[in-house]
């Protein structure tokens, strides 16, 4: 009903997690918020997600510099950047959540996945 596709590797505990949690995920899909949820049910660590990773400038569509639309810094437009802390001891698997975030983010954006292990 949610067009919610667990996993078939996930572990049953994964997909409980995920049927109990489907209605409130699919309310806030497309969002920063129901991405970071879905990671969080997942994972059980929350994700840091920064939807504005542009170190440096981005000029309007109207400013010129070179050409209309230029980027200044490392990150292009509609780019978000998703970090996972793993906490020491625990595993996760980084293909499963790049298709989280394919299922939860918007169409016309594009993100960059960090798996941060953590030391404590």
């Amino acid at each position: 009903w949610l067009t919610l596709i667990p996993n078939e590797n996930w572990s049953e505990m994964h997909r409980r997690r995920l049927v109990k949690e489907a209605v409130e995920l699919f309310r806030w899909r497309g969002t920063a918020k129901g991405l970071a949820r879905h990671i969080e049910v997942y994972t059980g660590v929350k994700p840091i997600i920064d939807d504005q990773p542009v170190e440096g400038w981005r000029l309007g569509a109207h400013a010129k510099l070179g050409t209309d639309q230029t980027v200044l810094g490392d990150v292009p437009t509609h780019t978000f950047v998703v970090t996972v802390p793993v906490p020491p001891g625990a595993t996760v698997n980084e293909q499963i959540i790049r298709d989280i975030i394919k299922w939860q983010k918007p169409a016309h954006t594009a993100y960059s996945l960090n798996i941060a292990k953590r030391d404590k």
